[in-house]
């Protein structure tokens, strides 16, 4: 689990619970299960970093070896995950000298799935 923000108090977040009757020896735990733009948008990131590094590694890649990435993604609700700043951090992430997204097909890409959206994506190893 990833926790972003702790509350510590005895006031609740969800007001219908106020009427309880809680002591401090009670120890009480309140989830937030709402997922927002950010929060999603962070776990469609860290899925494509799954994806990647598990294509480097059925390629034969190392751990060290520098790799250029293309990405063909159609999904408008990707534009997001492929901005600049998360290209810059996934490639730092999976070790990419590059990451180009691109538009026409690629000719040998392979399939990662993100979530419900499936990512044609062409690896290279750099020598």
């Amino acid at each position: 689990m990833n926790v972003k923000n702790v509350n510590f108090g005895y006031e609740s977040m969800d007001k219908s619970l106020e009427p309880l009757n809680y002591t401090e020896d009670m120890i009480r735990v309140e989830l937030d299960l709402n997922i927002t733009p950010v929060l999603r948008a962070e776990g469609l990131l860290a899925e494509m970093k799954r994806g990647l590094q598990n294509l480097r590694k059925t390629s034969g890649m190392q751990m060290g070896d520098k790799v250029m990435i293309k990405i063909h993604a159609t999904d408008d609700a990707l534009k997001d995950l492929f901005s600049s700043d998360n290209l810059a951090k996934l490639g730092e992430m999976v070790g990419a000298e590059k990451i180009e997204v691109v538009t026409a097909e690629l000719s040998s890409g392979q399939k990662v799935k993100i979530d419900e959206f499936e990512i044609d994506v062409e690896i290279e190893k750099l020598v």
